[in-house]
């Protein structure tokens, strides 16, 4: 996964605050800021976009001038890809989201279903004493390791509002949450959605993240391949350059030595003709 989910401009691995480009390579919050901030100088006008390089493959992500300062929601990680890296990491025991922002590193015992944030046992008892979070469901470390299916449950959430999936829209072919129904596009639909049977968003993802997932293992595979090839062609080259460094020191030795040779000799018959 390291290889797939790193900052695409300065190539530091990182599990959270990545943000995706239109060409799904990622940029870390300080890079995505500093490509905006390049982008957004005094003399553009108000109608251009914005124009984030990818440089990787090239492509270019482009974001309206009047939605630059949108720009991390705009290009938040799917959540497709998200449940990806708790998969990867969050089976893991990573470290508290409270003491990390604290600057601290506290490995994590529970996790919130539907904080998706892992916590230590004193920020969960914090946590838990909010009203505002009584009714989130709480996890063990355990607990999450047993049933990895979980974290992808969480995850069944809009890419727009971020709130739990609970319509199927037959007019846009897409599930909806309740936000988008209430704003996005009840005008179209006229109302033509139907709830989401329970589990039925996990019965129709869990498929896909699995081909996702061995496609993931198929390109990490091919990456390292070629890792492996690269090594191979730079210690080829150093060996090459290596032996004709030899030759030629050794060349040049001879030649030292012809030439040391020949003026020993030229001066001896010198001096016999003084």
């Amino acid at each position: 996964m390291s290889y797939i989910l790193k900052c695409t401009m300065c190539s530091k691995v990182s599990t959270n605050q990545l943000y995706s480009l239109q060409c799904l390579h990622f940029l870390c919050k300080v890079c995505l800021e500093c490509s905006i901030k390049n982008q957004t100088d005094a003399k553009r006008k108000q109608s251009d976009n914005v124009y984030l390089h990818c440089p990787t493959c090239d492509y270019c992500t482009y974001l309206e001038y009047s939605k630059v300062s949108q720009a991390e929601k705009l290009c938040k990680m799917p959540h497709i890809l998200q449940a990806l890296l708790d998969l990867q990491y969050g089976l893991l025991s990573p470290d508290c989201v409270v003491c990390r922002t604290r600057g601290s590193s506290t490995k994590s015992s529970f996790w919130c279903f539907q904080c998706l944030d892992h916590y230590c046992q004193e920020c969960i008892n914090f946590h838990s004493a909010m009203p505002y979070f009584d009714e989130h469901i709480i996890y063990s470390i355990e607990e999450v390791q047993k049933d990895p299916c979980l974290l992808t449950r969480a995850r069944e959430l809009c890419d727009t509002h971020s709130n739990q999936l609970t319509k199927v829209c037959y007019t846009q072919g897409m599930a909806c949450c309740d936000s988008c129904i209430s704003s996005d596009h009840v005008d179209v639909c006229k109302g033509g959605h139907k709830s989401i049977e329970k589990g039925r968003v996990t019965a129709l993802v869990n498929p896909k993240l699995s081909h996702l997932k061995s496609l993931l293992t198929k390109v990490q595979q091919e990456l390292r391949n070629e890792e492996k090839k690269i090594i191979d062609v730079e210690r080829e080259t150093t060996d090459f350059f290596t032996k004709e460094q030899n030759i030629l020191k050794e060349k040049s030795h001879t030649l030292t030595r012809i030439l040391s040779e020949k003026t020993d000799r030229l001066m001896a018959e010198l001096s016999k003709l003084c």
